[in-house]
């Protein structure tokens, strides 16, 4: 199993592993009483997509939406049969929060063990 959160850039093509993967995903709020949004791509080796997306997930706050995506990303994952992926993501306190086994305030718990089960069974 190769599962990392990464905060750096990958530096070009993953590696010559056809089942090797890498899932960019990012969220954006610009405060928790707007609607926000989220998205994610997922790439082979060659750095071919095998899928996108894009969600409105209402109103939340910056760390909601950047764990919202993060969650759906590697639920399409799963569903695509997916289990060595590379995750990229530009919100550091995401990576600390999942590797650190942080629980996180009520809102976002949930989500917190939701995305830490899937890591488990990818």
């Amino acid at each position: 199993m190769l599962i990392e959160l990464m905060r750096r850039s990958w530096p070009g093509k993953l590696g010559r592993d056809r089942d090797e993967f890498k899932l960019n995903v990012n969220g954006s709020s610009k405060n928790a009483s707007q609607n926000a949004a989220g998205g994610g791509v997922l790439r082979d080796h060659s750095s071919n997509i095998i899928f996108g997306f894009l969600k409105n997930f209402g109103p939340q706050n910056s760390l909601q939406v950047e764990l919202m995506a993060l969650y759906r990303g590697l639920h399409l994952c799963i569903e695509h049969n997916v289990s060595r992926v590379w995750i990229e993501m530009d919100a550091q306190i995401v990576v600390q929060m999942i590797q650190g086994d942080l629980k996180g305030s009520y809102k976002i718990r949930y989500l917190l063990e939701s995305i830490r089960k899937y890591l488990q069974v990818m």
